[in-house]
Formats: C-alpha cells, structure tokens, sequence
C-alpha cells in the first residue's frame, strides 16, 4: 500500500524503482484540470511532487556527503 503522504524521509529508505513508483503515484493523485497541453500537465504534476520533497531530500544528501556517504549507496 502507498503512504498517503510523500516525505523525503519516506523515498530516502526506498529503491530506484520504488522512489519512481512512489513518485508518480503521487503525481497522478493531483489534479490539473486547469492545463490544456498534455506535456506541461505532466510536468506540472512532476514538478510539484519532486518540489515538494526537495529541500529535505537534498539536506539529507549533504549531510550524506559530508559523512563520506551517499544516497545513491542505498539503490538496491
């Protein structure tokens, strides 16, 4: 079952595969009615998921790097 609600923290313990699943599951939940182009209303909706996890998200791989670790090392 998806969680209801996207987190940074939720993505961050998750596969590749599962953060894009994750990711455009939430971008389907959201409604955009008000744009007519097809491509600019999928962009819209990426955009608004990706914007809303981002600055926790990118936090935790600064702190990541710092630590001589990266995000990346958790793809499975």
């Amino acid at each position: 079952m998806m969680p209801t609600e996207l987190l940074a923290e939720t993505l961050i313990t998750l596969s590749v595969r599962e953060r894009k699943e994750l990711i455009l599951h939430h971008a389907s939940l959201i409604d955009v009615t008000h744009i007519a182009d097809e491509d600019l209303h999928i962009a819209y909706k990426y955009g608004k998921i990706i914007s809303s996890i981002a600055p926790t998200y990118f936090q935790y791989q600064i702190a990541q790097d710092k630590q001589n670790g990266s995000v990346l090392q958790l793809d499975r």
